[in-house]
């Protein structure tokens, strides 16, 4: 009955506000949109979006590699690009995290990969809070009341404070003793590994901050896609703006693992970002169907996938 009803909302969830989105776009005005778009944002969104994907990647390894040094930047980088391909048809977002981090299990360390998944995930969200209150204060009480920039700074502040509790082994331990109670034990054991390997980075500042700016680029270069996207199809730049909102609609979307690749939960957060910047819903259509086309970057997985079944095939010659 409980898997039903998540199969129920998963679906409502994707076909509800692609539904709404549709009904208010106009056939007429939406045809003038598509002929409006300007063209050659188009491939330089879709280059911008593999370089964020592979930076991406490259951020996992940093994390990775001083505690698991057999496991090379390629190898690294070719589970992440097969877990990009997979997350086409994950069932949730999240799903990809698990999948990247299975593909890279056989390492020397097995709990590394699942360690560094959960730390690049965190350094992301607190990056998207950082932008996303940084454009909050640029927008201003013009756009937004007073109110809000305070709720914003005390919700970034309550998250640094999660963030540092995550790294502490004494507060964290009443979570743990409850867990215990409620998990397998076989299953607990692989999380406290991957819990001590989480506390292990404690000694390594140096690699956090690096995966840190990386992050920051990587998460930057992310709003940058949405913003060649957004001056594709209205011929103005919203940078602000962009700034403001899109990290929020990641933060949502990440916080609500319901759907593939977030379709529907973000469709309906971009329409209603483009009614605040009071661009038409048909504008908004035309976004959300070319930010699909970032999708096809993530085909780019299956090479490495290919690849390491051909070779398993490939015997050595005696």
């Amino acid at each position: 009955m409980k898997k039903l009803f998540i199969n129920i909302l998963k679906i409502t969830l994707i076909v509800f506000p692609l539904c709404f989105i549709i009904s208010r776009i106009q056939l007429s005005e939406f045809t003038i949109a598509i002929h409006k778009v300007s063209l050659w944002t188009i491939p330089l969104f879709l280059l911008v979006t593999l370089c964020v994907i592979a930076m991406q990647g490259f951020r996992w390894w940093l994390l990775i590699v001083p505690f698991a040094p057999d496991v090379t930047l390629l190898k690294t980088m070719s589970s992440h690009f097969a877990a990009q391909f997979y997350s086409i048809v994950l069932p949730t977002s999240a799903a990809q995290d698990f999948i990247r981090a299975s593909l890279l299990s056989g390492c020397s360390d097995k709990s590394v990969p699942w360690a560094a998944t959960f730390i690049t995930r965190l350094n992301g969200l607190l990056v998207l809070f950082l932008f996303s209150l940084t454009g909050i204060v640029l927008v201003g009480k013009s756009v937004f009341p007073p109110d809000v920039i305070l709720i914003s700074v005390v919700l970034f502040i309550v998250f640094l404070i999660l963030v540092f509790f995550s790294f502490s082994k004494k507060i964290t331990r009443p979570v743990r003793l409850l867990l215990e109670k409620k998990i397998p034990h076989k299953i607990m054991f692989i999380l406290t590994e991957i819990r001590q390997a989480i506390y292990n980075y404690r000694k390594h500042r140096k690699i956090l901050a690096v995966n840190f700016l990386v992050t920051v680029l990587t998460q930057f270069l992310s709003i940058i896609t949405a913003i060649i996207l957004i001056y594709g199809v209205t011929g103005k730049i919203y940078f602000v703006e962009t700034l403001a909102f899109i990290p929020i609609i990641e933060i949502i979307t990440i916080s609500l693992p319901l759907t593939p690749g977030g379709i529907g939960v973000r469709d309906i957060l971009v329409a209603g970002y483009f009614s605040f910047l009071q661009l038409s819903m048909e504008q908004a259509g035309v976004y959300i169907i070319l930010s699909y086309l970032g999708v096809a970057m993530k085909l780019t997985g299956i090479i490495p996938i290919v690849m390491g079944k051909t070779q398993k095939r490939v015997k050595p010659l005696k």
